[in-house]
């Protein structure tokens, strides 16, 4: 049982009165074992008595338990339980079935349980109980206790007191036996004694260094790793934070078993070493906060904190320090090995309202309203819609770790203004009926740290007006958007080329006030913002950079809070075209092509575009230079391709494939097919752990029962209309036979004296800009066929896009280039494409 589905599972009361008993295993077992066996229930006339035990499964078979409970005049058989395939390797407690004791039976009574794997018999046990009258007798005094440790932190010694197990009615002989049920094992320093303890791990031992293209996404749920890496991506030195599969991951799991050797009562530990910490500049205060340096320091120390404090930096040796602030103020804490310093402003949660006051409609301060269009997002409303039954039928009280304000059950955090303390202070109980008007009731007071609002994501407000506490990290976003279950899109977006990939090219031009526009994640959100100029920085593309928290555009729901909504603009504003005619005169023309209709897609159109039309030049509106196209399309023209345009000699309408009409990028980007190795927020169209062509995409158009006729099985696969399009005689898969034109192209370059190389068509023979001093008479076709190829080598499918489009731009590109340019070694002019390749399907 996973960390995180154990803190579901305790947090739920049991009551139940426990009798076990060890059971001695069958010699030679076949497959499995039987262990503890334990009767549960209140053990009183007209309850209800159930049985619970636990095995060790090796192989795979079918675990049958049948059990009977005997007294005088008593004889009931429990349902058979059947369980075929149990989870293999698991030291598993499996609920049995249950029996009502009839209203007239009290007295002695004994459980026989006997239990056979694949029809061999692997254990049986028989249990003295005694059943009391229900209606004069109380039910006896002890249950299934539970407890929860929160927030012990790492590297700490714990104690494990079993005396919240009552032992009255048990007299004076009892036992104590400890065992951990789940979490990294660890030593438990005794054994048989009331209480014991342990050391939680370091959180080195949780933590995964490694790069993120090391970082493996498993189908319906995760490792039980915690990832952080690359470190600090927006700063050198900062503190760790962790989301909540994280911090389920970093937990462990006991039980203790107090017994007079006939009556055994249960205690139910889970020991939590942090709580989920987003990555905020501010942090709440009785929360512990983790430090580490990308220098893998050992050497902290607490440099200054505010009057009153009493907390110390611990681990100030180790590689990861940590403190947990007990006052609000400025903490500010030392690397002593490389000098650094890290200001942390410690602060309370204050809730909506405080934050309303400045940035809420008709503030006084001059600031924008942000308030207002966060309202109207699915974060405003989250635990709202939760508790009046809207969300869910499962909707439960576990849920409000995210949906509110702080939420946290340590005790160290119980006056820090935390959804949960508010709640505690109010004694507000979760509704026992999720239905309409049960968030309208809940006091004001709670409404107010309700929901997923400003401070899930600024940190704690009460030290504001300070720094602005504003960050683009991923954790911000991923401390409840993992958790290895239902929430997988930060571990799909590691594996994306927006994660380690993009930070690799925002390095190099995140920096340059040219490039910054696409390839620095403040520059980005600049240019959507309409603000200029642009910030300048380097960092990946996480989740605000693409997606608006506040929603600030106003786009409907179905567009999930993107930047940019179905409208975008290809081209270059700053630019224009110009053609020259014929006669030698110039036609300037439009420099920009808007798309509509694009939904949330037109966010990957904004970037994913050649930045520039053919032809256009370093000019001026009102007087265009007739040089033709002075650059190469950028990199990525997927936008201009998938959508017909952007091609340089385009007299003859190319045409489109259907992909134009009915598909947009997140269609198929997007679209897993069952994985989370490829499309959702991957955007990979190959899985990226098994590289196999994601063609569940596809086929949902491509498929006997979709638009197509026959099912794709890769990317280069031979459709039902596929045709010779390169002439070499063969039909072949349409990117073989894209690749096959591009050869062609290439080859009449060099024909006419040109030479490119496949990955960048960079002329070798000359520099691009020299090309009309040497071919004076030649520059315009050898420059547009020049343009043609880059678009489509840079644009990466190779003819899956838009195949018509493609093939008809490259055929017509040879031409042009073959008849308007004079070969160097015949020097004459060439030959049509369908002339030179007859065999070719001409589109």
């Amino acid at each position: 049982m996973s960390a995180t589905n154990l803190l579901k599972r305790v947090g739920a009361a049991v009551v139940a009165l426990a009798v076990s008993a060890n059971v001695t295993a069958h010699a030679k077992p076949a497959g499995a074992q039987l262990g503890t066996v334990t009767v549960e229930g209140s053990l009183t006339s007209g309850s209800s008595l159930s049985y619970e035990f636990n095995d060790i499964v090796s192989t795979t078979g079918t675990l049958v338990v049948k059990a009977t409970i005997v007294g005088k005049k008593l004889n009931l058989k429990f349902p058979v339980l059947t369980i075929t395939n149990p989870a293999v390797g698991t030291n598993a407690d499996v609920s049995g079935t249950s029996v009502s004791i009839p209203s007239t039976f009290a007295g002695a009574a004994v459980v026989h349980v006997t239990a056979t794997f694949s029809g061999k018999k692997i254990g049986a046990q028989t249990l003295p109980v005694t059943i009391t009258g229900g209606s004069t007798n109380p039910p006896p005094p002890s249950l299934t206790v539970t407890t929860n440790l929160y927030d012990v932190g790492f590297e700490n010694v714990v104690t494990l007191n079993g005396s919240i197990v009552p032992t009255s009615g048990l007299g004076g002989n009892v036992t104590y036996t400890w065992s951990q049920t789940s979490g990294k094992t660890v030593s438990l320093s005794t054994n048989g004694v009331v209480a014991t303890s342990f050391t939680t791990d370091a959180l080195t031992n949780f933590v995964d260094m490694a790069a993120a293209s090391s970082v493996t996404v498993v189908e319906g749920g995760s490792t039980n790793q915690v990832y952080i890496a690359p470190e600090h991506r927006f700063g050198t030195f900062g503190g760790i934070a962790l989301d909540n599969q994280q911090a389920g991951a970093a937990a462990y799991g006991f039980k203790v078993l107090v017994s007079n050797g006939s009556v055994t009562r249960t205690g139910v530990f889970t020991v939590a070493c942090s709580i989920q910490t987003p990555a905020h500049p501010n942090i709440p205060v009785g929360v512990t906060a983790f430090y580490k340096n990308q220098t893998n320091s050992m050497n902290w120390s607490l440099v200054s904190k505010p009057t009153g404090s009493a907390a110390t930096l611990t681990h100030t040796n180790g590689l990861i320090a940590a403190l947990r602030p007990d006052v609000t103020g400025v903490y500010v804490i030392q690397d002593n090995v490389t000098g650094q310093t890290l200001t942390n402003t410690a602060a309370n949660w204050t809730g909506v309202q405080f934050c309303a006051i400045c940035h809420g409609p008709g503030n006084n301060v001059n600031q924008a309203d942000i308030v207002t269009p966060w309202s109207q997002t699915e974060h405003a409303t989250m635990a709202q819609r939760g508790v009046d039954g809207v969300l869910s039928s499962h909707y439960n009280e576990s849920c409000f770790q995210c949906h509110t304000v702080g939420f946290n059950q340590s005790p160290a955090a119980a006056s820090n203004g935390n959804f949960y303390a508010v709640q505690q202070q109010l004694g507000w109980q979760f509704p026992a009926v999720l239905k309409s008007g049960n968030y309208a009731s809940m006091p004001a007071q709670l409404q107010n740290v309700a929901n997923i609002q400003c401070e899930n994501c600024h940190g704690p407000g009460s030290q504001h007006p300070g720094s602005p506490s504003i960050s683009l990290d991923e954790k911000v976003c991923s401390s409840c958007h993992q958790d290895g279950d239902f929430h997988v899109y930060p571990e799909e977006w590691e594996l994306s080329p927006h994660a380690a990939g993009y930070e690799t090219v925002s390095d190099s031009e995140g920096n340059n006030s040219t490039c910054a526009n696409c390839h620095s994640p403040q520059g980005y959100i600049d240019r959507t913002k309409g603000l200029s100029p642009i910030r300048t920085g380097t960092g990946p593309a996480t989740c605000q950079v693409c997606h608006d928290p506040h929603n600030i555009q106003g786009f409907p729901e179905a567009a999930h809070q993107v930047r940019v909504y179905d409208t975008v603009t290809i081209g270059d504003l700053t630019k224009t075209n110009g053609i020259v005619n014929p006669n030698g005169t110039v036609t300037v023309t439009n420099s920009t092509v808007t798309l509509t209709g694009k939904g949330p897609s037109a966010v990957c159109m904004s970037c994913h575009n050649a930045r520039a039309l053919p032809y256009q030049n370093a000019g001026t509106v009102g007087n265009p230079k007739p040089d033709y196209m002075a650059t190469l399309p950028h990199e990525s023209t997927a936008t201009e391709v998938l959508n017909g345009f952007g091609g340089a000699n385009q007299d003859v309408p190319m045409g489109n494939s259907f992909h134009t009409y009915l598909a947009e990028c997140v269609d198929c980007h997007m679209y897993s097919g069952g994985a989370n190795t490829a499309g959702h927020h991957t955007f990979s169209m190959s899985d990226e752990v098994s590289g196999a062509d994601n063609v569940a995409a596809c086929n949902q158009c491509h498929s006997s029962e979709g638009f197509g006729s026959n099912a794709v099985t890769n990317f280069d696969y031979v459709s039902v209309n596929a045709q010779d399009y390169d002439g070499n005689g063969i039909i072949e898969g349409v990117q073989t036979e894209v690749q096959g034109l591009l050869a062609s192209l290439s080859n009449k370059f060099a024909d006419v004296g040109i030479t490119v190389y496949d990955d960048y068509p960079f002329i070798l023979a000359s520099s691009y800009t020299t090309i009309t001093n040497q071919y004076p008479s030649e520059a315009a076709p050898i420059r547009r066929a020049l343009w043609n190829r880059t678009l489509i080598e840079k644009e990466g499918s190779f003819g899956v896009h838009n195949t018509q489009f493609t093939v008809r731009l490259l055929q017509s590109s040879y031409t042009d280039l073959s008849t308007n340019c004079i070969s160097m070694t015949t020097h004459t002019n060439g030959n049509p494409f369908q002339v030179d390749y007859p065999n070719a399907f001409i589109r």
